[in-house]
């Protein structure tokens, strides 16, 4: 016998609202998606849905398995090693303004901002919640590549294998291919009081921390991610990722095609990944997570928050062979 800790109601539901988001999506070109779920608390994984139709005889690839570049994902753990190793707070200022590195074939790289333009002297807390590439860049010229993969590795993010000049400093921005699971149990760390916890898939399974980081510096990059004000550049007031009354953590991303978009979040004991894109890698039009990443995440919060209100337990899928 074999006792997963999948939750099949819970994978039924959202499967369900999802599909609805890609009803009213299709004329966009929208026809895929990946959600993750875990309970922070156990560190159980309760839902894995790596595609639309398992049935289908193509694009047969789990998803969450797979390697795929993540992007700006990795700047919540780059500003963690920089606050600690440099005892940062979020009010110190950086400058983001044109730059330019000189890399180990003498070529010069010039990191660019998603939005194209600059901000100039802000503090690390804006440049932080708001994503800019420019002052991640920076601090991690200052902070040392080898260092900061270091530290990557100590949260078990297993697909690191190269030399860190092989990386360079565009790593800042992930240049390299990580799997979602891995990502999802680093960012697992922002809810386990400084502590990385390996993913319990079994029943009964034995929960397995090791301290990587102090609790001190996981505060400040929650309360950056957290704080609806921080926000405001990106996520004005009343918008759809403004919550008044929960404190949801998030960090998001689209590429510049459109090809694909996610967003992560922490809400209450749970850690959400929703990711969407085309498994034939064909272009979505005008898609971004504010369009549909988010669409499937206001739908699951809302199921969550309903049987909390409720003061109830989601059901759990009972123990079968």
């Amino acid at each position: 016998k074999y006792y997963s800790t999948i939750d099949i109601n819970l994978t039924n539901e959202i499967e369900n609202l999802a599909n609805e988001s890609i009803k009213s999506l299709k004329w966009k070109n929208v026809w895929d998606y990946w959600v993750i779920i875990i309970d922070t608390k156990s560190m159980e994984l309760l839902t894995m849905i790596w595609w639309i139709n398992y049935n289908s005889k193509n694009w047969q690839v789990n998803s969450t398995t797979a390697l795929r570049q993540a992007w700006s994902t990795l700047k919540p753990f780059l500003y963690l090693k920089y606050f600690k190793e440099f005892n940062k707070n979020w009010d110190d200022k950086i400058v983001d303004a044109p730059i330019w590195f000189e890399t180990e074939d003498g070529t010069l790289y010039s990191p660019k901002n998603y939005s194209l333009d600059y901000k100039y002297e802000i503090s690390l807390r804006e440049s932080l919640s708001q994503s800019l590439n420019i002052p991640a860049v920076k601090i991690l010229n200052e902070l040392w590549i080898s260092n900061f993969i270091k530290f990557l590795k100590e949260v078990w993010i297993k697909s690191i294998k190269n030399d860190p000049n092989f990386y360079g400093l565009s790593i800042a921005l992930w240049s390299w291919e990580v799997n979602l699971i891995d990502l999802t149990k680093a960012y697992a760390i922002f809810f386990n009081n400084w502590k990385y916890c390996e993913l319990i898939i079994k029943k009964w399974q034995k929960k397995y921390c090791n301290q990587v980081i102090e609790d001190k510096y996981i505060s400040e990059i929650n309360e950056i991610l957290k704080n609806r004000y921080y926000k405001l550049e990106w996520f004005w007031i009343n918008s759809e990722l403004d919550f008044q009354n929960i404190d949801v953590f998030f960090k998001t991303w689209t590429s510049r095609n459109f090809k694909d978009n996610w967003i992560i979040w922490g809400f209450d004991n749970y850690l959400i990944w929703v990711w969407a894109w085309n498994k034939d890698w064909t272009e979505m039009k005008w898609v971004s997570w504010a369009t549909w990443a988010w669409n499937i995440f206001k739908k699951i919060i809302n199921y969550l928050s309903k049987w909390k209100n409720e003061d109830q337990i989601i059901p759990k899928f009972s123990d079968k062979k």
